[in-house]
């Protein structure tokens, strides 16, 4: 059992080092979400958010796909869980930022947050993707 606890605090090691070095910091940002938005629902429990059932509830959907994530990494799929994590954040910014405010919002800007993870998790060419797609919601949301 502690065996398996402590396994999930560790990032992955694969033969090639490079593959390794993504998979630290693949894992060292489902982590930080996982944790950080696991505290952030308990704030909500207590009061802490303007909203708190929807904050607790985008918070959640972070958790439990974190939580999804860390045994897929595990398996070698790095690819693929950089994608979906990628993904998934960026949603969660564009939905946070249309319910709470448009371009108001203080998550509006964390848009580029969203671009530079997937720069470091999926390679430049994603994130030049991402960063058209994302200059096209914003304009759509500005709108």
């Amino acid at each position: 059992m502690a065996t398996g606890f402590k396994q999930f605090f560790e990032a992955p090691v694969f033969p090639d080092p490079e593959k390794t070095r993504r998979a630290q910091v693949l894992h060292r940002a489902l982590l930080a979400v996982v944790s950080l938005c696991s505290f952030y629902m308990v704030g909500c429990a207590f009061g802490l958010a303007r909203s708190p059932l929807r904050a607790a509830s985008i918070a959640g959907v972070l958790v439990l796909a974190g939580l999804i994530c860390i045994p897929i990494m595990r398996s070698g799929r790095l690819q693929l869980v950089s994608v979906l994590f990628s993904i998934l954040i960026w949603c969660v910014i564009a939905v946070s930022a249309v319910l709470y405010g448009g371009v108001n919002s203080p998550g509006y800007t964390f848009f580029v947050v969203g671009c530079v993870s997937v720069g470091f998790l999926c390679g430049g060419r994603a994130a030049i993707y991402l960063a058209g797609i994302t200059a096209v919601v914003m304009l759509g949301v500005l709108f």
